[in-house]
């Protein structure tokens, strides 16, 4: 009898919440709600999310254990018969980022059509294909289109990931699970090193898809769709009863103010015109929101985290280390992962700036003692044998500073600039914008050390730490603890 008196009430309240469509837009913020620790099923969800991420990462350096296999001549580990030509290393390794900015413009658009969880599901399905196709494929040119492939889905996942994790928290937990994407990316690395050191080439690349597996079953089984789009969707009662299992933490009151909260956000914008890049460029909100998520994910990249990865093995080298490259990769990767989870457990205290400062300053000045060891190295200097330390120490301090701030923080960033009828679209520009940087750097890096030496490249990737993170310090505004309202509201003054 209570159970049906409670069951009455409840639906009698979801009537009102869905009716009562004439109220003037609630703008709650994060102070409005006692915080309270964040549920098992959201840290369930999230992780879930990032296991998607996880798992792409791991084909993202999935050459570096798989290029010597396939230019050695030995046939039981080389499954193509024969070493690869110059041209087909370069397609191997660097085609793939090209054609996967296909998934980040498009991918946003299609999440507002089909979901956000049905296009992650998709991805994860296609990855575990091609995964496949790869394992059981000898024709190198078969790998390079299923890594292009591989990569639109990764490319996708840089859009959907965010996109999911922002839509599902709250503000005051929004940056700690921004984070886990971050830390997500480096897992996938130091996965893929340790996997990819002593396995074949096709059990290797059927373990980087491994993990999609448990994602399937997971998302299939358990995971929702996010209560944005299923309000967009108009499907309000599963809206609210995804929100309640999000929320279990929270008093059923507290819960349907939540969900009037995302239910307002979206009658606010539901008559607005169709969302397009040209769209979203003419809000001068948007233009400056896209500046300021762009300049930490810029800063990021032109620190060179990309560069020293690779080419890490000839730096210890030119050190005297007698440590292997792929011990050197799993020590990177290890320090990543500990320093982004530390960052995630204290981001929502110190705020996302005070992070990127020290964070940026930081990697510039390692960067500057690299180039000028790699100077001395080039010059001969007579005492640089007392020295040979300093690169260690150097790669070691980058990636520590690195990994507190621009590693882990510009994507949770990105992701909370945004208003929820402009973000979709955002993301995939956003994201595109920094691939087309990806794709340059890689490209443009061995020329300029071929010309200008490795150390001007170090000092180069310095200058744009400091200026970057100079940048942020005028520029990018804290958004600790503000609701994505309030934050539209900062860049509109």
């Amino acid at each position: 009898m209570v159970d049906s008196l409670d069951s009455n009430s409840r639906n009698n309240t979801l009537e009102e919440l869905v009716n009562n469509s004439n109220r003037a837009p609630v703008d709650y913020t994060v102070q409005d709600a006692r915080k309270k620790p964040d549920t098992a099923f959201l840290y369930f969800s999230t992780l879930t999310a990032n296991l998607l991420l996880f798992s792409c990462s791991n084909f993202h350096v999935w050459t570096s254990p798989t290029l010597p296999k396939l230019l050695s001549n030995d046939t039981l580990i080389n499954p193509v018969g024969r070493p690869i030509n110059t041209l087909e290393v370069s397609l191997l390794a660097g085609f793939p980022f090209f054609v996967g900015l296909m998934g980040s413009i498009f991918s946003g658009a299609i999440a507002d059509t089909v979901g956000r969880k049905s296009v992650m599901l998709y991805a994860a399905i296609t990855v575990i294909m091609c995964s496949v196709t790869i394992s059981a494929s000898k024709d190198i040119y078969v790998y390079i289109v299923a890594r292009c492939i591989i990569f639109v889905c990764y490319s996708s996942a840089l859009v959907l990931v965010p996109l999911y994790l922002t839509e599902v928290c709250e503000d005051h937990n929004r940056a700690k699970f921004g984070c886990l994407m971050g830390i997500s990316m480096p897992a996938g690395h130091l996965y893929s090193y340790v996997t990819g050191a002593k396995t074949s080439l096709p059990v290797y690349t059927l373990l980087c898809a491994a993990p999609l597996v448990l994602f399937l079953i997971a998302v299939l089984l358990f995971v929702p769709e996010t209560p944005v789009y299923l309000i967009a969707k108009g499907k309000i009662k599963i809206a609210l009863k995804v929100l309640e299992k999000l929320r279990r933490n929270k008093q059923q009151q507290e819960i349907e103010r939540d969900f009037e909260k995302i239910n307002d956000n979206y009658k606010t914008k539901r008559n607005s015109v169709t969302v397009s890049v040209v769209v979203l460029l003419k809000s001068k909100v948007n233009r400056k929101a896209i500046i300021l998520a762009i300049l930490p994910m810029w800063v990021q990249h032109l620190s060179g985290v990309t560069v020293i990865m690779q080419f890490m093995v000839p730096i210890f080298d030119e050190a005297g280390t007698n440590l292997s490259g792929t011990t050197v990769s799993v020590i990177a990767g290890t320090i990543k992962i500990i320093m982004f989870i530390i960052t995630a457990l204290f981001v929502e205290k110190t705020g996302r700036r005070p992070l990127l400062l020290l964070s940026g300053y930081g990697t510039g000045v390692s960067l500057f003692l690299l180039g000028l060891f790699l100077y001395w190295n080039h010059i001969k200097w007579q005492f640089l044998s007392h020295v040979v330390w300093l690169p260690i120490l150097c790669l070691l301090l980058n990636l520590i500073v690195y990994s507190i701030g621009l590693g882990p923080i510009p994507m949770a960033v990105m992701s909370e600039l945004f208003d929820s009828k402009f973000r979709p679209v955002a993301l995939s520009f956003l994201v595109t914008l920094n691939g087309i940087l990806v794709s340059a750097l890689n490209f443009l890096f061995p020329i300029l050390e071929r010309n200008f030496g490795t150390h001007c490249c170090m000092w180069l990737f310095s200058i744009c730490c400091f200026g970057g993170t100079t940048l942020i310090y005028f520029y990018l505004p804290e958004t600790k603890g503000k609701s994505i309202s309030e934050i539209q509201k900062l860049l509109n003054k």
